[in-house]
């Protein structure tokens, strides 16, 4: 079974989407900012990432970063909404993310086939 890290600054988003993941057959292990996600990776064994764009503390930039520095193969979803007042629309957020080496992106809100979805494709394309 894989073992997935959701990274989020909202409570909430972070619950429905470990509730959605379980329930997929996923074991799920959430952070809820960059830095969380960082001693995560270093000190437990996961199989993706994926991570919300903007938290207060060490955004998705950073956390993607750190993923890659630490872990190298392991595989990222980065989710947006964007940001209130900041970016309207959260696909140039995703694109960032996309060019930092998230290997899929998804928009807020998705529902819930779309992310099941999205962690299978990521995980099939780390298996190669």
């Amino acid at each position: 079974m894989a073992r997935i890290l959701v990274v989020d600054d909202e409570q909430m988003i972070r619950d429905v989407i470990r509730m959605q993941l379980e329930r997929a057959g996923y074991d799920v292990v959430c952070a809820e900012d960059g830095r969380r996600a960082a001693q995560l990776i270093a000190d437990e064994s996961v199989d993706l990432m994926i991570t919300d764009i903007f938290m207060p503390e060490n955004d998705g930039y950073e956390a993607i970063r750190e993923a890659r520095v630490r872990r190298p193969g392991l595989p990222v979803i980065a989710m947006s909404g964007g940001a209130a007042g900041v970016l309207p629309d959260p696909g140039l957020a995703l694109t960032t993310a996309d060019r930092l080496g998230a290997i899929e992106v998804l928009a807020k809100p998705f529902r819930s086939e779309e992310l099941t979805a999205a962690v299978e494709r990521a995980l099939a394309a780390a298996r190669g």
